[in-house]
């Protein structure tokens, strides 16, 4: 009957969107890149958000510096405290978020993003120019608390890196 169908879509409709709050829940927590930087994935304003929040013991000093920012006057500034990815939104399955972007400190470059738990405790973040396959994977692993936390956090800017 129509009545059953109204009934069923109206059930999915108050279902749907808990789900899709579940999902950006999976990526939320800290995570170590292979620089050693730790990243703090949360809800934000505009979806599921990462900052550095401090580094592993041993990192890189080297790596530190926003050094290929293409605004000079962030070029001395440090990498811990800022946001590196931001505006990931569930894509629909469990674990996937797409329109997002990340920020490259290494060239200084902002890319469109899509992200995806991996298997084991990491976290896929793939960047790319135009499409997906024309990307690169940046794997995060689970960490713990970091060894060095940032001492100002500036979570709530955004990376900066013109053109975001």
């Amino acid at each position: 009957s129509l009545a059953g169908v109204v009934g069923v879509i109206c059930g999915l409709l108050t279902v749907l969107p808990v789900w899709a709050e579940e999902s950006s829940i999976d990526a939320d927590g800290l995570w170590v890149n292979r620089n050693g930087w730790i990243i703090e994935a949360s809800s934000c304003d505009d979806g599921v958000c990462g900052t550095v929040v401090g580094m592993r013991a041993g990192a890189n000093p080297s790596q530190r510096l926003d050094i290929h920012n293409p605004d000079e006057n962030l070029r001395q500034r440090e990498i811990c405290g800022i946001m590196i990815f931001g505006g990931f939104e569930p894509n629909g399955a469990a674990g996937e978020w797409d329109n997002g972007w990340i920020y490259n400190p290494q060239d200084g470059k902002t890319y469109s993003s899509t992200m995806k738990r991996g298997a084991g405790d990491t976290l896929e973040v793939r960047g790319f120019v135009l499409t997906p396959m024309f990307g690169r994977t940046i794997v995060l692993t689970g960490a713990l608390e970091p060894a060095q936390r940032c001492s100002t956090l500036e979570s709530s800017v955004p990376h900066d890196a013109g053109g975001q």
